[in-house]
């Protein structure tokens, strides 16, 4: 998916496998949040990483699977890092 340009076969899997990781992330985070007898400590898990992974999960879904254009891809990344694409 980075190392050269994904067939639609690679891409369709892809966004299948990565809806469900993020489906299972959602889950796993909702639970935490309303579970109120567990430290989730205790079993080696930080409400705060969970957080940021399935942020991280939801940031990977919008950049892959979003309807940014690209010309506005194109802009941000100049505008962030000073690249023209």
């Amino acid at each position: 998916m980075v190392l050269a340009e994904p067939a639609e076969r690679d891409k369709a899997y892809h966004r299948v496998v990565l809806t469900g990781v993020l489906a299972n992330g959602e889950k796993l985070l909702h639970q935490i949040k309303r579970h109120e007898k567990v430290d989730p400590s205790n079993i080696g898990v930080q409400l705060e990483d969970v957080e940021a992974t399935v942020g991280d999960l939801r940031l990977c879904y919008a950049e892959w699977f979003g309807d940014l254009k690209e010309e506005r891809k194109k802009a941000i990344i100049h505008e962030v890092f000073g690249i023209k694409g």
